[in-house]
């Protein structure tokens, strides 16, 4: 059950926390005299609501699964077809219903405005995008580790390294698939689901709340992209993906779509995925890399 309840618990508790400061934000600027922060359509009570309706979604898809498991894998760990997946779809449908429905419905927005609709053409540019993303990111990687290396030493990163490998929760998962089934199951959890619920989470609702809340774009863009990073709360994990959540928003920003960004997220996964791969047909042990 870690697998699923692990992050669920970690991305509520992360989204509790910017709230708090949200708040206390808020109260130190009635208290010196400023104005409160407010926009129009949001405000950072409607926050809360947010975020409990997206934990309590995926916690019900997580254990609705569960309930019609067939099985657990030889670890001892959750069946990932039976349970894994359909926790996966339901807490990213989650995600992204929850956005339709505070962002369109309740403050009267047309998806259409906020680049909600679908837009094929986006879609394939973001994918072929997705690519040159990938190659950039791994080259951070790259230098941030050697950077890592001359200042702190082999053992000290080897260390940062191992840790890394115990927190990521998508190594866990691809270390325990054992069937092609499974394997397929992952890339599209990884490749199609997270994509899709993460953009409409983190760019379409989040990004734009801190957008109109304070009309920072530079602020909305990092405060995304360092709670999307959060989430995946292994160390490294967390050094890649600030940078590239702030390109994701940044390019949802620019574009007024959230499908280039979706093709974007989509491609990236699948080259994950197909590293994964190609490394474990020639016997690489590249868990503790990617």
């Amino acid at each position: 059950m870690d697998h699923i309840i692990g992050p669920l618990t970690q991305l509520y508790l992360l989204l509790m926390v910017a709230y708090i400061a949200f708040i206390i934000v808020n109260h130190n600027r009635t208290a010196s005299g400023q104005p409160p922060i407010r926009a129009a359509v949001w405000s950072y009570t409607d926050a809360w609501p947010m975020v409990h309706a997206v934990a309590i979604i995926s916690m019900l898809g997580t254990l609705t699964a569960a309930m019609f498991r067939t099985g657990k894998t030889g670890s001892g760990r959750l069946d990932f077809l039976t349970v894994l997946l359909p926790s996966a779809f339901m807490q990213n449908a989650g995600m992204v219903i929850v956005v339709l429905l505070f962002v369109c419905a309740l403050y009267r927005i047309s998806g259409k405005q906020l680049g909600f609709t679908f837009d094929a053409k986006q879609l394939m540019k973001g994918i072929a995008i997705g690519v040159p993303t990938f190659v950039a990111v791994a080259l951070l990687a790259i230098t941030l580790i050697a950077v890592l290396h001359g200042l702190f030493g082999a053992a000290a990163v080897n260390k940062l390294v191992e840790i890394s490998d115990k927190l990521n929760g998508a190594n866990q998962i691809m270390g325990d698939l054992k069937t092609n089934k499974e394997l397929l199951g992952f890339i599209i959890m990884a490749s199609v689901l997270a994509p899709i619920g993460e953009e409409f989470f983190f760019r379409g609702w989040l990004f734009n709340m801190i957008k109109i809340r304070t009309t920072k774009i530079g602020l909305a863009i990092w405060g995304s992209a360092v709670l999307f990073a959060l989430i995946h709360v292994a160390p490294l994990s967390i050094m890649m993906i600030i940078p590239l959540g702030a390109w994701l928003a940044w390019s949802y920003h620019i574009s007024g779509s959230i499908w280039k960004n979706i093709g974007i997220h989509s491609s990236y996964n699948l080259m994950m995925c197909i590293i994964y791969v190609v490394a474990k047909s020639y016997g690489l042990d590249i868990d503790k890399v990617i």
